[in-house]
């Protein structure tokens, strides 16, 4: 009965003693592709900004599905838009920064 009650502290050679909240996973930074336009998203900050609504989304949301998730649950009229209108959206986001830096300015 003792050798039930007594608990070895060794450490695990094997990396399956279930402390898998203390592994570290790599993070995976997605990199910025000009086809995520065509959902309407720019970067910001190495993290996606909707062109329609400024949205700035986590780094994590950086990948397509999540993209167009946002796209047709929160922007859902403008989801079947053809890729100049983004375009258009792009060049008014950007212009509206240009102005509001002036205004800081």
């Amino acid at each position: 009965m003792e050798k039930f009650l007594k608990r070895s502290v060794q450490p695990s050679t094997t990396g399956t003693s279930g402390s898998r909240g203390s592994e570290s996973k790599p993070n995976k930074n997605r990199l910025y592709d000009e086809n995520y336009l065509k959902f309407g998203f720019t970067v910001m900050n190495n993290k996606p900004q909707c062109v329609i609504c400024g949205k700035v989304l986590s780094s994590e949301s950086m990948k397509p599905s999540k993209l167009k998730r946002h796209l047709s649950t929160t922007n859902s009229k403008e989801d079947d838009k053809p890729l100049d209108f983004f375009e258009r959206k792009l060049k008014t986001l950007n212009q509206q920064k240009i102005t509001m830096m002036q205004v800081i300015k």
